[in-house]
């Protein structure tokens, strides 16, 4: 389910969009606890653009950053994101059902969803 902001990615497109300097990608979940795990990915930026005073305090966006790897990631478990299955680790699956409880639709980041990794 892809947000009206810009930066999202339209559903049925490639997830990963070329980004500028200075940005980034963050995943947007949308479902319900005890749901599966639906979201979107958004691009925000996280460097000032030139001739913006006092960026950091005004424009700073939030997100939570996920570090997940844990043990032999062997087993997989399927996301949605922007409508498109996508295959993650057991370990990140399971720290996302966390993070969806205790977040509550903060931005998340984390390299396995938000960086393309084509293997």
């Amino acid at each position: 389910m892809a947000a009206p902001d810009s930066g999202t990615s339209p559903p049925g497109r490639s997830l990963y969009r070329h980004l500028a300097p200075g940005e980034i990608r963050v995943y947007c979940m949308t479902s319900a606890p005890g749901a599966r795990i639906e979201g979107y990915l958004k691009v925000i930026r996280i460097e000032p653009q030139p001739g913006l005073l006092n960026w950091l305090t005004t424009f700073l966006p939030y997100y939570e950053a996920l570090s997940y790897c844990w043990g032999v990631q062997t087993k997989t478990q399927s996301i949605t994101c922007n409508s498109e299955n996508v295959p993650i680790h057991a370990s990140l699956h399971d720290a996302l059902l966390v993070l969806r409880q205790k977040c509550r639709g903060a931005p998340i980041w984390t390299d396995a969803i938000c960086n393309y990794q084509p293997s």
